[in-house]
């Protein structure tokens, strides 16, 4: 039941931050309210099915460069659909299952918010983001 909770109070605050920065005010992302853990002194195994979508992703994020309003768009869009193919071949138990989603949440909230960019000045902020969460991805599973 808490973990229930805890994942409707994420996803609410996801839906809130991505309706603010549409509106034009960039704010922290909630990945400052989600702490990971490892497992013991190990990273959590994620399921080959679901790795290989989120390496891709990650490497279209390293190779692009976003210039417009117009690329960042085509980039999350893109990004988003990648996603669903990881969320398609989730079949992960346990805490590694709780500690992924809670770093996934965070994730999608970036990119919903790359997908949706109004301002060119916040495609810098959300791409730092976006790449902060790859960088939490890579010390936290493998």
């Amino acid at each position: 039941m808490k973990m229930k909770f805890i994942l409707v109070v994420i996803g609410v605050v996801a839906l809130s931050c991505s309706s603010i920065a549409q509106e034009g005010t960039y704010i922290k992302s909630v990945r400052d309210y989600v702490v990971l853990e490892l497992d013991g002194n190990n990273k959590w195994q994620i399921e080959d099915g679901m790795r290989k979508p989120i390496h891709k992703s990650f490497e279209l994020i390293k190779s692009s460069s976003i210039t417009s309003i117009s690329k960042a768009k085509k980039l999350g869009k893109k990004l988003l659909s990648l996603s669903d193919d990881v969320i398609e071949h989730c079949k992960m138990k346990s805490k590694g299952h709780y500690v992924f989603h809670s770093w996934l949440v965070v994730y999608l909230d970036l990119l919903e918010e790359l997908r949706y960019i109004e301002f060119k000045e916040d495609i810098n902020y959300v791409m730092t983001d976006v790449n902060l969460m790859i960088k939490e991805f890579e010390a936290y599973f493998e």
